[in-house]
């Protein structure tokens, strides 16, 4: 046991981190470069459920439109693995737009 956690390892610890300012570098580049076409975004990072963030997020902001990307997996993987924007279809309370992944097979 290491720093109080079973497994812990700090080095997969640092990976995410880097992964984590990297993902934010990118949002924050995208946000600006669309703001100077005048459009307002916000780039949100969160961790956990991914549905709930994403639907909560919607509410409390009180969203007109949710945009979000698939990966465009076959019916047997979404079976086993699941499917966020399958559920934010489903759950949520304004208008939802898929867009395809560019590497969509099919």
């Amino acid at each position: 046991m290491i720093g109080g956690f079973d497994g812990y390892n700090p080095m997969t610890a640092q990976v995410a981190g880097e992964r984590l300012l990297a993902a934010r570098t990118q949002l924050d580049a995208l946000c600006e470069q669309h703001k100077e076409m005048g459009v307002a975004m916000t780039a949100l990072i969160y961790e956990g459920l991914p549905v709930e963030h994403i639907l909560a997020e919607a509410d409390k902001r009180k969203a007109d439109l949710i945009v979000i990307g698939s990966h465009g997996l076959g019916v047997l993987q979404r079976v086993f693995v699941g499917s966020t924007t399958l559920a934010v279809l489903k759950r949520a309370t304004c208008p939802v737009v898929v867009v395809p992944s560019a590497n969509r097979s099919g």
